[in-house]
Order: structure tokens, then sequence, then C-alpha cells
């Protein structure tokens, strides 16, 4: 049990002296430590992004072929499945019928405003 007592010890003042250590930089070298510090995230997330669309594309294809429907959300209909064209011009038709049903009953509105 002393031996952890003394590992934890010996660590914190590890830790102590690591964080109390200043290394003085001219204002140039300031300049060079403060672009590195801001560059690390910028080009560490640029890679990974990069190897995320590389590993999207090998699982998905580049259109998002291999999905069920045949296409990714957010891509066009172009050359998709019928099944697909077909869902889309259901949801159209869907549609139109919200917004008829919707002038119709404005439209009734105004009719009954004016008769009064």
């Amino acid at each position: 049990m002393e031996f952890l007592r003394d590992i934890s010890r010996r660590h914190e003042e590890l830790k102590k002296r690591i964080h109390n250590f200043r290394l003085p930089l001219s204002p140039g070298w300031r300049a060079v430590a403060t672009g590195v510090y801001i560059s690390i995230p910028i080009v560490s997330g640029y890679f990974i992004m990069q190897t995320a669309i590389a590993q999207s594309v090998k699982n998905l294809g580049p259109r998002g072929e291999k999905l069920d429907g045949g296409v990714a959300p957010g891509a066009t209909s172009a050359g998709a499945p019928d099944s697909v064209n077909a869902a889309v011009a259901d949801q159209k038709r869907a549609l139109q019928l919200v917004l008829d049903r919707h002038k119709r009953a404005k439209e009734l509105q105004q009719q009954q405003q004016q008769n009064k």
C-alpha cells in the first residue's frame, strides 16, 4: 500500500514540476508556437474528415448506390429505381392535396367574411 502512495506522490510532484516549468519565448517564437497550437486541430480535423469521407464512399458508394433505396438522402432521384420515383410521386400528390385543402378553406373563409 505504501508503494501506491509513493507512486501517487511522485506523480503529483512530476505534474507540478511540468506545469510550473516556463520556457521564455521571444515574440517570433511565441507566434510560431501559437500557429502550431492553432493548426493542430484544424489539420487533424481535415484528415479525420477525409478518412470519414473515404470510408463513407467505401461503404455506400460515391452517390449512395449501396443503400437499400438506391439513392442517398438529399441526392437526386435520376436513375433511381421505380419504387423510389413512385414514393416521391406519392409524396408530391399528398402534399398537393394538403395545399389544395388549405387553399379551399382560405377561400371559404374569405367568402364568409365578404357575405357578412
